[in-house]
């Protein structure tokens, strides 16, 4: 892109490293009561409904689970932060 005073600059290429959960690492997807994390890095958890509201949250470390029983069946966004800083999001479907 060229200034207003014919000046221009190219923008540095920086790199981007996207974290993902792998699935065998939150289980099951759908889940019924208990959803599982075996994540040794994991530092805490949110889980939002669909009115943006947070429903359960939680500080776990390596191998734990969630229970999701009281929860009503739906889709739900499950935040996730890691030791390291890094958060990630993944869709979790609740069943009857």
């Amino acid at each position: 892109m060229v200034d207003n005073d014919n000046s221009f600059a190219f923008s540095p290429i920086v790199a981007v490293e996207l974290g993902v959960i792998p699935d065998s690492l939150v289980y099951p997807n759908p889940v019924r009561e208990r959803l599982h994390f075996n994540l040794p890095d994991l530092r805490s958890y949110q889980l939002i409904n669909a009115l943006g509201q947070v429903v359960l949250q939680g500080r776990q470390s390596g191998a734990s689970y969630a229970n999701l029983e009281q929860l009503a069946a739906g889709i739900y966004i499950l935040q996730i932060e890691r030791k390291d800083g890094i958060q990630e999001t993944r869709r979790i479907v609740k069943l009857e």
